[in-house]
């Protein structure tokens, strides 16, 4: 970070340490436990497999399998065994546990694909406020371990659902709108809101509307990249965005994660673990321009989905 590296490869070398990491723990559970009774796939979810994680995350993982041709119970048995082991080593590691439970020890987590696809099908089929936050997790996944085939798979079904169920984009349109920038009047940033101390914002939340926006347009069209700039440039690539646009928007991802590593590390270095609430006192008068410029930008997305989707919510 001090030697000027981009956001963007920031994201990478964490998200590498992850995967080793995780890769490692399912080698010394499978050495436990003896070899699986079928082929299975642990899959990153969220930031990790955007490859977007920074030194303030918890886990978000899955496991899946393939449909077991005999005794199921023992196959279930098996995988959570596996699950809670790599869970439990991560948490000790310093990857804490997921406050909501998206985690591969939570049996709902760790089921077979046949399952999964049902899952899918169900939150597509009739979105309601739950199948919204499930997409805000589980639409963006990644194997990080075992037989990528079956991520694959599920992405067929997706696909094929979102097919069946194009009203779902508009429904899942709502992750981007919901976010107010935190303008006021005369342009000043608005701080002290959703529970954060009188003078910050969470720039994590300020970063979710482009997240959604990527991931939304990216369903939409079929792409199957999940990293938020691999996205933008398979929509300028393809069309969906002009070049200038994807240019505004990723310039404005990466300042805004760049900006969340340095309060991170500096945290860090003061002795306190690393949090998403930036106080504005810590921020130079061309942090905070930047800032305004980026909240116009997300502005101008939300504009955008709004149109597109014929959205007003």
């Amino acid at each position: 970070l001090e030697s000027g590296a981009l956001a963007r490869n920031l994201c990478h070398v964490t998200t590498t340490a992850s995967d080793a990491i995780t890769v490692r723990l399912i080698e010394l559970a499978i050495a436990d436990l003896g070899p699986p009774p079928t082929r299975f796939a642990f899959v990153a979810l969220g930031s990790e497999a955007r490859r977007e994680q920074t030194l303030a995350t918890d886990q978000d993982n899955a496991l899946i399998y393939a449909d077991p041709p005999v005794d199921p119970d023992a196959a279930a048995e098996y995988f959570l065994g596996l699950g809670e082991h790599v869970c439990d080593g991560l948490a000790k590691t310093g990857y804490a546990y997921c406050k909501g439970e998206n985690m591969a020890k939570n049996p709902v987590w760790n089921r077979p694909i046949a399952q999964w696809k049902r899952y899918f099908a169900e939150w597509i089929a009739e979105p309601d406020d739950k199948a919204l936050a499930h997409c805000n997790v589980f639409f963006d996944r990644r194997c990080v371990y075992g037989d990528s085939s079956l991520v694959h798979a599920l992405r067929d079904e997706v696909g094929a659902a979102l097919a069946d169920h194009p009203a779902f984009f508009a429904y899942m349109a709502r992750n981007t709108l919901q976010y107010k920038p935190p303008i006021g009047m005369f342009g000043r940033i608005v701080t002290g809101t959703a529970g954060e101390p009188r003078n910050a914002f969470n720039i994590k939340e300020a970063m979710l509307p482009i997240v959604n926006f990527a991931r939304l347009y990216a369903l939409r069209h079929e792409h199957d990249e999940t990293n938020t700039f691999d996205r933008l440039e398979r929509l300028d690539e393809t069309g969906v965005l002009h070049d200038d646009s994807r240019r505004a928007i990723e310039q404005a991802y990466g300042r805004l994660m760049q900006l969340r590593f340095r309060h991170q590390v500096r945290t860090i270095e003061s002795g306190n673990p690393p949090d998403n609430s930036i106080d504005l006192g810590t921020l130079t008068q061309i942090d905070i321009g930047m800032l305004k410029h980026t909240f116009s930008q997300i502005s101008v997305i939300q504009k955008k989905v709004a149109f597109e989707f014929h959205s007003t919510s």
